[in-house]
């Protein structure tokens, strides 16, 4: 029996994710007479225009969307800052998905935490 590495489940469980949330994506958007592109290439903070924005919805509703899935404690805490950076810096209003268990463990709150203080300390309300 063929056994996936760490690596290759993690790359698996979080394409699953993003094909839940276009799920979703898609209904809204038939719903909304909108229409919508995933895995859109954009420049980066780094100046890399090889990064890639999970969805971009366009027409009434103009969102950027990231998603992030973690089942257990990873690297994924460390790529938040720097995809909240990311989504600010467009010319569109974003919002980061959270999936997975770990953002229900001790380690994952505090990155949810840390979100919301980053929000604050930019003046950015839970509704933009």
């Amino acid at each position: 029996m063929n056994q996936l590495t760490q690596g290759a489940q993690a790359n698996l469980n979080g394409k699953m994710f993003e094909n839940q949330i276009e799920y979703i994506i898609e209904g809204m958007c038939m719903l909304a007479a909108t229409n919508y592109e995933s895995q859109v290439p954009y420049t980066n903070l780094y100046g890399s225009d090889r990064a890639r924005m999970d969805f971009c919805i366009n027409g009434k509703i103009n969102l950027n969307i990231e998603c992030k899935y973690q089942k257990v404690s990873g690297s994924v805490d460390e790529k938040i800052p720097f995809c909240i950076e990311n989504l600010l810096k467009q010319d569109k209003d974003g919002v980061l998905v959270l999936g997975g268990h770990h953002f229900y463990t001790a380690r994952g709150e505090n990155t949810r935490m840390g979100r919301k203080k980053a929000r604050k300390r930019k003046g950015i309300s839970r509704k933009s």
